[in-house]
This record gives structure tokens, C-alpha cells and sequence, in this order.
């Protein structure tokens, strides 16, 4: 019983200690910032190789579209984005010990229109000197307001593309 006691002791003290091994200096900590900027550059290059670069082994992603994917399934997705812009609304980074956990909102644009409006989280470990990316989820605020005007305006077309040819038919049986 004590060895059971002393080995579980042990295993705690391992995975603890592993996650508090690092002290963060400052210069550290603005390389996260640094890092975070270029992650949101890569999805908007498209760039994979970067992808592979900053992310950890055990990446995982949650979309705002509810899909799941690993590094090998995101990486995939990454040049669907290419010619995406961003704009960050908001982020607050918080750092426990060498992991640190980033909350905002950003609006992803295609050609200028809207296409996402989502809260997010990522979370960063430092391992191996290096800040990499281990995880995303991200949530749709809703649908974004331009949505509703395209819709408006693809009603409003075909509702008077079925008023002329209505009226086409009603003036031939005259």
C-alpha cells in the first residue's frame, strides 16, 4: 500500500513539475504574441508549412462549423484560407506556468465579405524552447448581418424573375 501511495505521490510530483518546469521571462512571453500574429497570418497565406512549423504533435482543432480534426486533418484545410483577412476584436492571453491560454473574438473576411464572427480560445504550450500551438475552438457569434442582406437580395431578385415570367404566361393566354 505504501509503494502504491509513494509511486502515485511520484507520478503527481512528475506531472506538476512538468508543467511548472518553465519561467517565463518577458522575451518569452512577447515571442507568444509573436507567435499568435503568425498563426493568424499563416491561415490567411495558406501557408502549411508554417502550420507544421508552429503547432505540436497534438494538435486539436473544434471549428465554428463543428468539426473535429488532428494536425494531420487541419493541415489539409489550411490552403482553403488563402487569401483570407482577419481582424482580431479582442484577446486576453493568461499563462499557467509553461501553457498559456488565449480567449477573444475575430472576424475572418473573404474578398471583404464576412464570413465568420467567432469567439475563440487557443492554447499554447512552451516545450522544447519554442511556443507551439496545440489547440482551437472556435464559436460563430451568429450569422454575420451580411447574410441576411444577400438573402434579402437573392429573394428579392428571384421573386421578380417569378413576376416576369408569371406575367409572360398570363399576357400569352390573352
Amino acid at each position: 500500500m505504501i509503494r502504491i501511495v509513494l509511486t502515485c505521490v511520484l507520478v503527481l510530483n512528475q506531472v506538476i513539475g512538468y508543467s511548472q518546469t518553465e519561467t517565463l521571462t518577458p522575451e518569452t512571453i512577447k515571442q507568444l504574441s509573436d507567435e499568435q500574429k503568425r498563426m493568424f497570418e499563416m491561415f490567411s497565406n495558406g501557408d502549411t508549412e508554417t502550420f507544421l512549423e508552429i503547432t505540436g504533435d497534438d494538435y486539436l482543432a473544434i471549428n465554428a462549423d463543428g468539426t473535429y480534426m488532428n494536425k494531420t486533418q487541419s493541415v489539409e484545410l489550411i490552403p482553403k484560407f488563402k487569401g483570407s483577412t482577419y481582424d482580431i476584436l479582442e484577446q486576453t492571453d493568461r499563462i499557467y506556468g509553461n501553457v498559456a491560454i488565449s480567449t477573444g473574438r475575430a472576424k475572418f473576411y473573404l474578398s471583404s465579405i464576412l464570413v465568420a464572427d467567432v469567439y475563440f480560445n487557443q492554447t499554447w504550450i512552451y516545450r522544447d524552447n519554442r511556443w507551439q500551438f496545440i489547440f482551437w475552438q472556435g464559436s460563430m457569434t451568429g450569422a454575420p448581418k451580411s447574410y441576411l442582406i444577400y438573402v434579402t437580395l437573392i429573394g428579392t431578385l428571384l421573386l421578380g424573375g417569378l413576376i416576369v415570367v408569371v406575367g409572360r404566361r398570363f399576357r400569352r393566354k390573352k
